[in-house]
């Protein structure tokens, strides 16, 4: 009598989760969710990454997720297909430019998503913006994104002048 019960409780939950209006639950989420089907294409976009992007969704349906998303993750080879081949979930990170042509880094977590039957569904692309963590990184650790080469640090061009100054200095001297 339990199992039965147990098992119609399933049931009913799947079927409930069926129902449930999916759309607006990944609008309220605080980062960009992008679903792409098996062939790349996107599926299904929420309002994050419309604000990030600057595409609507009614825009991107059916274009090639790759033309949605700008990002730099193709110089990591191909982390898409990767996941939808070996099933796994990746994390990276990277950049992506908006439709104002800025530059956002952005946390990458691709999913791939199968159906109940075992078939592969595509993948769930969430892009999460770190710009803030970067800015706070800079700041802890005293340098821009300009200043990572020791060359162009502040500290280096301080020694630079300083070493002129001094290299002047003992030309001049008898």
């Amino acid at each position: 009598m339990a199992r039965e019960k147990t098992v119609s409780s399933f049931q009913d939950n799947v079927l409930l989760l069926s129902q449930l209006d999916l759309i607006s639950l990944f609008d309220s989420m605080t980062f960009g969710m992008l679903f792409i089907d098996p062939d790349r294409r996107v599926i299904a976009i929420n309002r994050y990454l419309e604000a990030l992007t600057g595409y609507g969704r009614e825009d991107v349906f059916g274009v090639p997720g790759e033309n949605v998303i700008r990002s730099n993750l193709s110089n990591l080879g191909d982390p898409v297909g990767e996941a939808l081949e070996s099933d796994k979930t990746m994390i990276l990170e990277g950049d992506i430019i908006n439709q104002s042509r800025k530059i956002n880094p952005i946390r990458f977590t691709i999913t791939p998503l199968k159906l109940t039957s075992g078939k592969m569904a595509g993948a769930m692309i969430l892009l999460e913006d770190i710009s803030l963590l970067k800015d706070l990184d800079s700041k802890i650790h005293g340098f821009a994104d300009n200043e990572k080469i020791i060359g162009h640090s502040r500290k280096m061009q301080e020694i630079f002048e300083n070493l002129n100054i001094r290299i002047r200095e003992l030309w001049r001297s008898p």
